[in-house]
């Protein structure tokens, strides 16, 4: 029953959004360079056909490049951001098992000081006063946690 929420986001979909960007890039690049040749060397055929073919190829292999280079400019992001959300991931459960520890050692002590105190023991007593210890410190484990999540995310 933590109170620290898991971060969402799923790296090994990110990685693989990462390599089809990649292998698509590269296709295009491909086809890019293919529509150049195309185009600078003229068609298979001379004549107007060749020349009305390569007019028309015109900017399409610079637009294709474009297309090309933007897919591939996002691979490298995408894989650090996959990185990165999969090691944030594994400090986010770290803390949030160890304030969930802490919480439930903290309600165990309440229910332990609820009892003593119910037996007529004094807030000043040791056996209290260790009690109340404790908790503080199982307080302060919980903040660290939240911190550590915090920072995480």
């Amino acid at each position: 029953m933590t109170v620290l929420a898991p971060l969402p986001g799923d790296p090994d979909a990110v990685r693989l959004l990462a390599e089809r960007l990649a292998t698509t890039g590269e296709r295009l690049s491909g086809l890019a360079a293919v529509l150049v040749r195309l185009r600078d060397e003229g068609a298979v055929w001379d004549g107007p056909a060749g020349r009305a073919f390569a007019a028309r190829i015109g900017p399409l292999p610079g637009v294709i490049d474009a297309a090309a280079r933007r897919h591939l400019g996002a691979v490298a992001p995408l894989r650090a951001l996959a990185d990165a959300l999969e090691d944030a991931q594994v400090v986010i459960a770290a803390a949030q098992r160890e304030h969930d520890a802490a919480e439930g050692e903290y309600t165990r002590l309440e229910d332990h000081a609820w009892t003593l105190t119910a037996a007529g023991v004094a807030e000043s007593d040791a056996a209290l006063l260790a009690v109340r210890l404790r908790q503080r410190e199982d307080v302060e484990a919980m903040q660290r946690a939240g911190r550590r999540h915090a920072l995480a995310v």
